[in-house]
């Protein structure tokens, strides 16, 4: 009887996996939109794109939209991430005004060291709620950018209503 495939000798080929044990994982590529919104840090990694352009990544969830944009902006429960570009001119000015404001720190208490720790692999940040406003504003070249502003750290969604009347009598 002719072999159909199916007692072939079986080929030492290279499995298309080989390294995923050192891959990074694809995380959401849903950026900042305008609005105004409270959200939940979930990390922010340093990133590296293929031709080797450096970013900040803040990956958070919204967990409450104060202004949605007229409807075009994010939704509750939506991943949602806000990349800095580390070779900005700005870079490190928009850095410290989003490490300073979810901090709680001055402007003078954050240096190199506690930069650094924000994109360890301690993840100080992840889990704390902070608002944050965005808006479409242009380049100097006439290019559209979304400038990110952070507000500061705020009590989480889950946590309203903890201090409202129990039900019990005073």
């Amino acid at each position: 009887m002719p072999d159909k495939g199916h007692n072939r000798k079986t080929r030492t080929m290279t499995s298309i996996f080989d390294g995923i044990e050192k891959a990074a994982t694809t995380r959401s590529g849903n950026w900042v939109r305008p609005g105004t919104y409270h959200a939940q840090i979930n990390g922010v990694r340093l990133t590296q794109k293929f031709t080797g352009e450096r970013f900040v990544a803040v990956e958070m969830k919204v967990v409450g939209v104060v202004d949605d944009d007229n409807g075009q902006g994010h939704r509750i429960g939506e991943e949602v991430v806000h990349l800095m570009k580390v070779s900005s001119p700005n870079f490190l000015g928009n850095f410290k005004q989003f490490a300073c404001s979810t901090l709680g720190c001055t402007e003078a208490e954050l240096g190199q060291v506690e930069a650094d720790r924000i994109t360890s692999d301690e993840q100080p940040l992840a889990g704390i709620v902070v608002e944050f406003n965005a808006v479409l504003t242009d380049t100097r070249q006439g290019n559209k950018f979304t400038k990110v502003i952070y507000r500061g750290e705020i009590a989480a969604v889950e946590d309203k209503g903890d201090e409202a009347d129990s039900g019990e009598a005073a």
